[in-house]
This record gives structure tokens, C-alpha cells and sequence, in this order.
């Protein structure tokens, strides 16, 4: 059995994330936390550097958000996964887990 290392609860939501510095398009993350998510990109992303974006859960927008990329896997096609790490939101951070819960609640 695998031990589970992660110490944010992972959630399955409607999530939509605007990062230009990333992709020119909206990324939609396929493994979601209160830490971060990982999202599939196109482009190498860049590492060291923190990137505005905005984060939609639901119908609740996030602006003005700062993150990093925590880590990046070169999937070999072309594609790269990263681990987006939220540095700063723009909102309280209580408000933005409120929001992450009550989306989990609405979610099949």
C-alpha cells in the first residue's frame, strides 16, 4: 500500500485557471488542492519565478493571485505537467478554502 504524502485534501472541481506567463490558454487543472494544482501545458513552464494569474472555482473569480511552478515532468509529446503552487491570493486565504468547500459540496 502506498503511503499518502500530500498533506492538502485533494478535490475534483470545476476549476479554471488564467496564467498568460504559462498558456495563452485557460488551463483546467486535473488535480486540485488547497496548496495548488497540476495542469498540463504546452510549453515548458518556467521554474524560479513567480507568475500572476486568476483562479475561477465555480462562479467565485480569484484575481491577482501569485504563484510558482513547484515542479514540471516533461511528458515527452510535447506536453509538460506542473505543479502550480499558489503563493498569494489577492483574497483572504479562509475565503478561498470556503470557496474550495462549498464547490466540493455541489460536485458529484
Amino acid at each position: 500500500m502506498v503511503e499518502e504524502k500530500r498533506k492538502d485534501t485533494r478535490h475534483y472541481l470545476p476549476v479554471v485557471i488564467l496564467a498568460p506567463t504559462l498558456s495563452e490558454m485557460p488551463l483546467v487543472p486535473e488535480d486540485i488542492s488547497e496548496g495548488g494544482f497540476r495542469v498540463l501545458t504546452n510549453d515548458e513552464p518556467p521554474h524560479e519565478e513567480n507568475f500572476d494569474c486568476s483562479i475561477q472555482i465555480g462562479g467565485q473569480m480569484f484575481d491577482g493571485c501569485l504563484a510558482s511552478v513547484a515542479w514540471s515532468y516533461n511528458n515527452g509529446n510535447g506536453t509538460w505537467y506542473a505543479g502550480i503552487a499558489i503563493e498569494e491570493l489577492h483574497e483572504e486565504k479562509d475565503v478561498f478554502s470556503l470557496t474550495m468547500e462549498e464547490a466540493q459540496k455541489k460536485s458529484p
